[in-house]
């Protein structure tokens, strides 16, 4: 029987952020999507585990889905990979953390661009790459077949969608991204969001009251 994935959310910082660690069942080394802005605490729950970090990723480029990415790359030795359309994303939601009264993050560093269909894989985890702009610019989201999951960001929400009306949001892009790309995935496919609890595909894709699947 082949290993399972495992997946570990960590809610975090003053947003409530949901990090995923991702590793399958008797690794020793996993990845992390969108490691927050409470570094001391992912890096305190993933020693726990005893694990290493093989990948960092990030679905787009708000501080508080990377603010934790440079203190994590440090620790961990880990390449950081996400869309690099969303770079000024990143330099100017730092601005926004700091006027929000949220201190400075440093600013991350993409060491892999990220492409539409792309498949990444480290640590034994496999995951699918689906750009997903709308939200911001460059956003991705990730699914990982062997187990339908998909680990959508700021994309989809359960029973909400991402905020378009922040710099680089496009309302049409998102309605396209989610009926074109997240809504054409099994309707079974577990979502795992940025923000709050999972929900699923098909669930959303008929009842979301923002944007359902066409017809």
């Amino acid at each position: 029987m082949s290993a399972a994935l495992k997946i570990l959310a960590l809610q975090n910082g003053p947003l409530e952020e949901n990090a995923y660690l991702l590793y399958m069942e008797g690794a020793t080394q996993g990845l992390l999507v969108d490691p927050g802005s409470e570094p001391d605490r992912l890096i305190r729950e993933i020693d726990r585990l005893k694990l290493g970090v093989a990948l960092i990723l990030a679905t787009h480029g708000h501080f508080d889905h990377v603010g934790a990415v440079e203190a994590m790359k440090r620790r961990f030795h880990a390449p950081f990979a996400a869309c690099r359309e969303d770079e000024p994303v990143m330099k100017g939601s730092a601005g926004l953390a700091l006027t929000l009264g949220l201190g400075q993050a440093a600013l991350p560093v993409i060491d892999q661009d990220l492409a539409d269909g792309q498949v990444v894989l480290a640590a034994g985890v496999e995951l699918k790459v689906l750009r997903t702009p709308g939200h911001t610019p460059g956003g991705c989201c990730f699914y990982h077949a062997a187990s339908a999951s998909l680990f959508s960001g700021d994309t989809l929400f359960e029973g909400s969608v991402g905020r378009h009306d922040l710099p680089g949001g496009d309302h049409a892009a998102l309605k396209l991204s989610l009926q074109e790309k997240v809504y054409a995935l099994p309707p079974e496919t577990r979502v795992y969001p940025g923000h709050g609890g999972p929900t699923r595909v098909g669930h959303e894709a008929r009842s979301n009251p923002f944007i359902r699947a066409r017809g």
